[in-house]
Order: structure tokens, then C-alpha cells, then sequence
């Protein structure tokens, strides 16, 4: 809308194929993740606008996921946790000192490959939601304390409401159903379609091949 407004280009030389990243988690689809492996997408504390202003202060959300994770693992030691951080984010260092065996902290890199590994993922503001969902892989969002009629217009990944949890014992029962049961492949409901749609424009895992075949147009056309 943007480019046509700005009579850059006319609407009939532009086509929205999608994010071509999402379809590496649309193949995760049909593949079965190791067994009791839990991937926590670390918070990201501070959101700042373009001028460096806070926007949003998610340090307590942050803070509040880490504490329930640590004690989560000390209660399971049978489960492993992977605590995937931002580089220039998160450091080892904001973690307690003595973390139990079976958390790891991972700083950079992909997340597509954890993502494929792990039958649960716990993420928030992040793109990773939207990954999950589409690798069809059990979501939780870590929902404490948040204001939703506030911030609905700024995280569009709350319209899922099904993924919340808003308090320890939800979060915690929602872990244990999905490390107990065995993990089964689910198709995309209606409502996450419209999500994937809505966010990154790719519900179906074919926007590399939409893109692919743009630019094959525009070269012979």
C-alpha cells in the first residue's frame, strides 16, 4: 500500500508471495520431534521504537518465564529445556549461576533446527510463534500479567487465545500434558490460517515457490 501510494509502482507490478522463511517450518509438518525436549524463545525484555524510545518494558514477563522454566526443570529433571537467546540480547549471565542439568542456554543462530527437535515451544512477540504454528509443533504463550485489550493491536499472535497461559498452574499443566502424551501432527484450524495470513502472509508453506516464480514472470515478461 505503501509503494502504490507513493505512486512507485502501480498495483498490477506488485505481488505478495509471503515470508519464504515460514516454509522451512511448513516441512518440520509431517516429521516427529525427539521426546521431552521444551524450546523457550528468551523474551526479549525491551522493545524500542525507531528513536529509541521504550515502547513496551517485558522484563517481568521475561523474568516471571525464566523463574517457572527453572522450576520446571528441577521438578522434571527427565525433561530438557533449551533456552534460545538473541545475540547482544541475552546473556548466560542474566540466568541464575547454577541452572539444572537439563537446561541449555543457546545464544544466536536459526531457530528452525531447535524448532524441528523440540514437541514444545514456548515463545512471545516473536516470529517464532508464528514458526511453531506452522511446524504444527504444541505453543505456549507466556500470557502473565498482560493487559490484552491494551496490547491486541501491537502483538497480533494474542488473537490465538487458545496459547495462552496466564498463570503458573496453567503454564505448568499445559507442560505436562504435552511432555506425557505422545506427539501428534495436527492440521492448521481456520483460525490459524487467517493468523499465518494475516502476519506473514503465508499459510500454505509455497511462498519460496510464489516468489520463484514471480521473478521468473518479471524477467520474461
Amino acid at each position: 500500500k505503501i509503494l502504490i501510494n507513493t505512486n512507485l509502482v502501480n498495483e498490477n507490478q506488485i505481488s505478495v508471495v509471503g515470508c519464504a522463511r515460514l516454509d522451512f517450518s511448513f516441512n518440520f509438518q509431517k516429521e516427529i520431534p525427539e521426546k521431552n525436549i521444551i524450546l523457550y524463545f528468551m523474551i526479549e525484555p525491551i522493545t524500542d521504537a525507531p528513536d529509541g524510545k521504550i515502547l513496551y518494558d517485558w522484563s517481568s514477563l521475561s523474568t516471571e518465564t525464566s523463574k517457572h522454566l527453572i522450576e520446571y526443570a528441577k521438578e522434571n529433571p527427565n525433561v530438557k529445556i533449551i533456552f534460545k537467546g538473541k545475540v547482544g540480547i541475552h546473556e548466560r549471565s542474566i540466568l541464575p549461576k547454577n541452572l539444572p542439568k537439563n537446561i541449555i542456554f543457546i545464544s544466536g543462530g536459526p531457530g528452525h533446527d531447535f524448532i524441528k527437535k523440540a514437541g514444545t515451544v514456548i515463545a512471545f512477540n516473536s516470529s517464532a510463534v508464528m514458526e511453531t504454528i506452522a511446524a504444527r509443533r504444541n505453543l505456549i504463550v507466556p500470557n502473565f500479567k498482560i493487559d490484552n485489550i491494551k496490547l491486541k493491536d501491537y502483538l497480533p499472535h494474542m488473537q490465538v487465545s487458545k496459547y495462552y497461559v496466564n498463570n503458573y498452574f496453567e503454564f505448568k499443566e499445559k507442560l505436562n500434558k504435552y511432555c506425557k502424551k505422545n506427539f501428534e501432527i495436527t492440521q492448521l484450524d481456520d483460525e490459524e490460517k487467517i493468523f499465518l495470513n494475516d502476519s506473514l502472509g503465508n499459510s500454505d508453506g509455497y511462498s519460496g515457490d510464489r516468489l520463484r516464480l514471480f521473478i521468473k514472470n518479471s524477467l520474461y515478461n
